[in-house]
């Protein structure tokens, strides 16, 4: 994920940060923070602990999908119930490799306020994790993005509805649309935020909408954050002949966002049920080359 523009100016601060910056505590993970030249954060990167001693080739993904200008300096932090030096001895050994230094290296327990931390650059620092830095809580309120208690509870968010009502919706989906003033995204949107669910109709009418590919970008450029909470909603919703759209544009939102793991669970979604799709694809290799928001968006205002 990338960061709004917030200085974390220490460690700690990084750490207690984390679960704001990709959206859900992780555990027994390693985190890469890249920053550029003027020591902007770029990409969080997480990726899981592997057993000892196998963790250098998983750093070199890493790296892999960081940006050349945020091949600066990184902060390096181990998530786990016991010390892993060697985990954050193969990450710093493959980022200086690449001609990065290594700003900090920190091992916490926990990512919660209170979780112990122990600096591993020599600097004899430890303490406990603070409070999260107010601007990007205030951010994530602003987005509607919830901090999720671990990885799986990201899935569970887009499992589907029960298949008695997906049979029910698929053949609403399946009938002629209806035949008036085609239904205004925007519209849809807001009836729904007001409704706080979706109803047979409001899913069979959104999944239209979102045919119209120039104008649903336009709306996801417009109200992002609005949008992205429909679209998970109307994700689980959608019957799995269908939801391929809903969750490309998912996908997109949740980049605009910085989400990378919302997005890639978004991308595997639409490309498992269209394999062939053009969309889901093109979606699909934009989120593995993990683009900054700012990218994402210059992208979709070219379209």
């Amino acid at each position: 994920m990338n960061t709004p523009d917030v200085r974390l100016n220490r460690p700690d601060e990084l750490a207690a940060a984390v679960p704001l910056l990709i959206g859900f505590h992780p555990a027994e993970s390693v985190i890469l923070a890249a920053f550029d030249a003027d020591n902007r954060i770029g990409p969080i990167l997480r990726a899981d602990l592997t057993p000892v001693g196998a963790f250098e080739p998983v750093a070199t993904e890493m790296l892999d999908v960081i940006p050349q200008d945020h091949r600066h300096t990184a902060a390096l932090i181990v998530i786990s119930a016991r010390p892993r030096s060697d985990a954050l001895a193969d990450l710093a050994r493959v980022v200086t490799a690449a001609g990065m230094q290594v700003m900090s290296s920190l091992y916490v327990t926990g990512t919660r306020p209170g979780s112990e931390w122990t600096c591993c650059c020599g600097c004899g620092e430890f303490g406990r994790l603070p409070e999260p830095n107010t601007h990007l809580q205030a951010q994530a309120v602003w987005n509607g993005s919830n901090t999720l208690p671990d990885r799986d509870a990201v899935a569970e968010a887009l499992r589907p509805d029960d298949t008695e009502t997906l049979a029910r919706r698929a053949r609403l989906l399946v009938a002629p649309g209806p035949t008036g003033p085609a239904l205004d995204l925007e519209r849809a949107m807001e009836e729904f935020l007001a409704r706080g669910a979706l109803t047979d109709t409001a899913v069979a009418g959104l999944v239209r909408c979102l045919r119209d590919q120039r104008r649903s970008t336009e709306v996801l450029l417009s109200r992002t954050g609005e949008l992205r909470l429909v679209l998970e909603a109307l994700v689980r919703a959608t019957p799995v002949a269908y939801v391929a759209g809903p969750a490309a544009f998912l996908a997109l939102a949740a980049l605009l966002q910085g989400n990378g793991l919302l997005a890639d669970l978004a991308a595997e979604r639409a490309t498992s049920t269209a394999p062939t799709g053009v969309l889901p694809q093109l979606v699909a290799r934009l989120v593995q080359n993990y683009p900054s928001p700012d990218t994402v968006r210059e992208l979709l205002t070219d379209v």
